[in-house]
């Protein structure tokens, strides 16, 4: 879990060196009911729905992993949610979004399959919203 938030912290200090972005507090204080949705509620539904309830029908019906025999491995039911997830920010959003969040979202399955808790998964992604917002909107590909 902290290698998450470590890991989102070398992200934001390497956006902030490669296109000098800097924290920028308008967002948040222009749009308050947006950045509280991107920040956290839109992390605990989706949550919910990927790594909770997705992950926990697939995972009840099939139980193939990648690696079979790997201390970490993906499962069926990461890959299908995260293929779902993906292309949820495909969708509402734009494809660079949609490959950007692609690894974060097989990391946050396999936090979910080993600590059997969303809410460390909820944590760790309103985390990197609150990031995301904060240092990356003057980026024009990356707006929200």
């Amino acid at each position: 879990m902290w290698g998450a938030v470590i890991g989102a912290l070398f992200f934001c200090g390497a956006i902030n060196v490669g296109f000098a972005a800097e924290v920028n507090f308008d967002f948040l204080v222009d749009h308050t009911a947006r950045f509280l949705v991107i920040c956290f509620l839109a992390p605990v539904i989706e949550e919910y729905v990927f790594r909770g309830m997705i992950m926990d029908a697939v995972g009840r019906r099939w139980s193939w992993r990648w690696p079979a025999n790997g201390g970490v491995s993906i499962s069926l039911a990461n890959l299908i949610a995260t293929l779902l997830f993906v292309g949820l920010h495909y969708l509402m959003r734009d494809p660079l979004t949609a490959v950007l969040v692609t690894l974060p979202s097989l990391y946050l399955g396999i936090l979910r399959e080993q600590s059997g808790r969303l809410s460390v998964c909820i944590g760790i992604h309103s985390f990197w919203n609150l990031c995301w917002v904060l240092l990356l909107q003057e980026i024009p590909l990356l707006q929200y």
